[in-house]
């Protein structure tokens, strides 16, 4: 990953992505045009590892605009970090995001009984967080 693709993701999510999806998903695109989107989602997903708790929502939020159709991601892990740095436990927009992210990645509906912390393959990357 580059410095600047880093600096990029994080001038990204200094931007209020909570308040309007759309509004961050063309400066996203027009950076994984310019770093590829490996370097990106690399950057974003460091973020997820760091110890910067303020950035973590939005690092989330960022991944879920971006959408992950067509784009190479490691589901378990991304489901880790996310479900790790988010607690999405009590019901609030953490655990719809959390949510949203993991049953996307995983194909299953949003309605289903799938349960990311039941998921031998999910729980083995968050045993590796602690």
């Amino acid at each position: 990953m580059t410095k600047d693709a880093r600096s990029a993701v994080l001038q990204l999510l200094s931007q209020d992505v909570a308040e309007d999806d759309f509004e961050i998903e063309e400066p996203a695109l027009l950076a994984i045009e310019q770093y590829g989107w490996p370097t990106i989602r690399d950057a974003i997903l460091r973020v997820l590892e760091d110890d910067e708790a303020d950035l973590w929502e939005p690092a989330a939020r960022l991944l879920w605009c971006i959408g992950f159709s067509n784009r190479a991601i490691d589901a378990n892990k991304t489901i880790a970090l996310v479900y790790h740095r988010l607690n999405p436990h009590p019901p609030c927009d953490a655990s719809n995001l959390a949510w949203s992210i993991a049953s996307s990645l995983k194909g299953v509906g949003y309605l289903d009984e799938y349960d990311p912390f039941d998921d031998p393959a999910v729980r083995a990357e968050l045993d590796r967080l602690v």
